[in-house]
């Protein structure tokens, strides 16, 4: 570059005529690194998923904690706004996601969301939005810091939850719709634990690096199983949650006593009346019981059919009922409370499983 004085013309050097433009172009290059990095952090949290924890507790003892008085409900409006099936919940800007937290209560068909760190007055004249086809009611109330948002729905779901900045995006789904095969663990006093560890190995494996790459490698994916844990309410009760669970089997975990403190081991009874070729009920009694006291290094004493009145006879799937031990046995007693041993049960249910869905 040069520059003309009236007769004199003078040459600048290369590196001074670069000392000027040089900060520009170096600001204007922070500048747009700082948009791209904003801009990803913003599209990072407007798609960021919120995880969903289960509880077989009953939504009543959740709804008023300990120490905590009768606080009552707000309802919440619902209004239907879209074509599609999800539901959205506009929640304060300072809701982020480390501060909103999910639970399924599928047992009583609740959605209980927290969200920490806000006040009920910020949800005053908010709605929930979108179909509400599947939504029986919405209410939420503030309590210990928090605001929890309760939502009624009309039968057993499970859900795709992301937070988009200011608002949740709730898409419940079947389990028929997403999973091969579906189970229901029904349990009894001093088995919940059990079936909940195994619906946490169930998880667990289809979590894993190995699962999520063969799903990428193949459209198919693996065969994954979805396990509800199902504290027994009773014979019409149970039979109403596995039909409209979708569910595909069955089977009741049960504990048992004896007048003879010297009995032990673990037995299995099915319904002799439901039959369907190569696997029919007595095949799914032998199945969980062997894996449960192979897993276990336990004895089998027994596999009978069950007796007039069971809730088996009222099935139409594939179900058995499993006695894991007998609490009236000294030394088995103690097993059946210990964590590495309830562990080892739960093995034997997932082991289970994946015997009967790959036939």
């Amino acid at each position: 570059m040069t520059l003309k004085y009236g007769n004199v013309i003078n040459e600048i050097p290369e590196e001074e005529e670069r000392s000027w433009s040089k900060p520009v172009y170096e600001f204007a290059a922070m500048f747009v690194l700082l948009v791209l990095i904003l801009g990803g952090v913003l599209f990072k949290t407007s798609t960021k998923s919120v995880v969903i924890s289960e509880t077989t507790r009953e939504i009543s003892r959740e709804m008023v904690p300990e120490g905590d008085t009768e606080t009552d409900w707000t309802p919440l409006d619902v209004v239907r706004s879209t074509s599609d099936s999800k539901l959205y919940i506009q929640i304060p800007l300072a809701a982020r996601a480390n501060k909103v937290s999910v639970e399924n209560y599928y047992q009583d068909h609740t959605l209980f969301i927290r969200i920490k760190g806000v006040h009920a007055d910020a949800f005053e004249n908010l709605a929930v939005k979108g179909d509400p086809g599947h939504l029986s009611a919405a209410a939420y109330r503030e309590y210990g810091g928090e605001v929890r948002i309760s939502l009624l729905m009309d039968g057993v779901w499970d859900y795709d939850i992301s937070q988009d900045n200011s608002q949740l995006i709730i898409a419940p789904f079947k389990a028929g719709d997403r999973y091969d095969k579906t189970l229901v663990l029904v349990t009894e006093e001093g088995t919940t634990d059990i079936a909940e560890y195994a619906s946490d190995m169930m998880t667990e494996k289809l979590s894993s690096a190995a699962a999520q790459d063969e799903i990428a490698e193949d459209g198919n994916g693996p065969r994954p199983v979805r396990i509800y844990v199902v504290q027994n309410r009773g014979a019409d009760y149970i039979l109403q949650f596995i039909e409209d669970s979708g569910a595909d089997y069955a089977v009741f975990l049960r504990t048992a006593e004896s007048s003879d403190p010297a009995d032990y081991g673990m037995g299995a009874h099915y319904n002799g009346n439901y039959f369907i070729p190569e696997l029919d009920n007595v095949t799914i009694a032998e199945i969980f019981l062997r894996n449960i006291a192979s897993a276990t290094v336990g004895r089998a004493r027994y596999i009978e059919q069950a007796p007039e009145g069971s809730i088996l006879y009222d099935l139409e799937i594939p179900a058995a009922e499993i006695t894991v031990g007998y609490t009236s046995n000294i030394t088995e007693g103690e097993y059946l409370k210990n964590e590495i041993y309830q562990r080892s049960i739960a093995e034997g249910i997932i082991n289970a499983m994946k015997e009967v869905t790959e036939r």
